[in-house]
């Protein structure tokens, strides 16, 4: 999926470096590579949905946001319990998962506004040549997970 996605993202830069240049919404090239970025960020939503068993999306931050504060009111809740408790089993694991969830979101919202931040720099500095180095990322990925399926 990693590679596919690379390849989608490639093709949609392809089009935009090489092609005509895009002059408004209704430009054909520009739908069409806005067609391959879409298809690309759905092989990304496919790697966690399938992949990558309850780890938050990736690519919509609108619901992670909201998971974020869903997580970090189950932890002071899973806080108080554990601090009117006896400390028992049940309260120190609820606390950790609790805790857990919260860290998973977090980082994944807190890669997203760093990878966003260094998107929108990359395209001030570079233009759209900026976009080849997340081809090169979702491209070393894909043969890291290559190189790690066929070690295990």
């Amino acid at each position: 999926m990693l590679g596919l996605e690379a390849l989608l993202l490639a093709i949609f830069v392809g089009i935009m470096l090489f092609g005509p240049a895009v002059r408004d919404a209704r430009d054909w090239h520009g739908i069409v590579a806005g067609v391959f970025a879409a298809m690309a960020m759905g092989a990304q939503s496919v790697v966690v949905r399938l992949l990558m068993k309850d780890v938050p999306q990736t690519n919509v931050m609108t619901g992670n946001m909201t998971q974020l504060g869903i997580a970090a009111t189950e932890l002071i809740m899973a806080r108080r319990r554990f601090d009117h408790s006896r400390h028992g089993d049940t309260a120190v694991r609820e606390f950790a998962q609790a805790r857990d969830r919260l860290v998973t979101v977090s980082a994944i919202a807190g890669g997203f506004l760093v990878g966003a931040a260094a998107g929108a720099l990359a395209f001030a500095t570079t233009g759209l040549h900026g976009a080849l180095v997340a081809v090169a990322i979702v491209g070393a990925l894909a043969l890291w997970a290559l190189a790690r399926q066929e070690r295990d």
